[in-house]
């Protein structure tokens, strides 16, 4: 039988704070399968989340992300739910370093970026500072004998981010809740799309790039699947 518990108002505050998008309306609820969701001492929350815009649709992601570019990841830490910045428990997060190999949109300070990126395994009583004033509702899942070790959270049908692929990314900053020179990656599975090069020796050639469909698996060309800036910005000087 399928439980379901909501924590909309702790998750709503937390994702603005972490997203940094305060005019978006934010919905979560969060969907529990009982007993078949708690694997090799994990228990594995999916959440839904709507924005105020059409994630899928490439003109809105890149009005509404500030920042756009091709990167490469480093770096791929463990998740965690403390952010010391600012001092407080949020939803589990996955920083991580990588390499802006092209800037689209923005002023990147250095072509080396901090970046988090909601989603992440992390412990079951960090998990647990994270919800704040929902937490006795969460531990009421489970019995004594039955309190997972980790808890493994992730938007529905959102991917999660690898070391050592390159990727499309779109993301956000706020100077109140990041670090110098560190961004969020934005719009979960629609905000990161893994790259790929028909030709490996021609890594410069940005016009000869597939972008990855997440929703389907399926990798798409260049101009079906990004905003027209885009494309001029891949196509354009591609080498420089």
């Amino acid at each position: 039988m399928r439980k379901i518990i909501y924590v909309t108002v702790c998750i709503v505050a937390i994702c603005v704070s972490l997203i940094k998008l305060p005019q978006q309306n934010f919905q979560t609820e969060a969907k529990e399968v009982a007993s078949q969701n708690l694997s090799n001492n994990t228990y594995n929350l999916e959440y839904d989340m709507s924005y105020t815009y059409n994630l899928e649709n490439v003109d809105d992601l890149y009005d509404n992300n500030e920042y756009i570019a091709i990167i490469h990841i480093n770096k791929v830490y463990p998740s965690k739910t403390y952010r010391e910045k600012t001092n407080e428990y949020i939803m589990p997060y996955t920083p991580g370093e990588a390499t802006i190999l092209k800037e689209i949109k923005g002023d990147f300070k250095s072509d080396k970026i901090s970046f988090l990126r909601l989603g992440g395994v992390v412990t079951y009583d960090d998990y647990i500072k994270s919800l704040k004033n929902d937490a006795d509702k969460f531990s009421e899942l489970f019995t004594k004998d039955n309190v997972p070790t980790y808890i493994n959270s992730q938007k529905k049908g959102d991917i999660s981010i690898e070391e050592g692929k390159t990727y499309l990314a779109y993301m956000v900053r706020d100077s109140n809740f990041h670090n110098s020179n560190e961004y969020t990656i934005d719009a979960f599975e629609y905000g990161l799309r893994e790259v790929k090069f028909k030709d490996s020796s021609s890594l410069s050639d940005y016009s000869n790039i597939t972008i990855k469909n997440n929703k389907i698996g399926q990798y798409e060309s260049l101009n079906s699947a990004v905003n027209k800036n885009i494309l001029k910005k891949l196509t354009t000087n591609a080498t420089q």
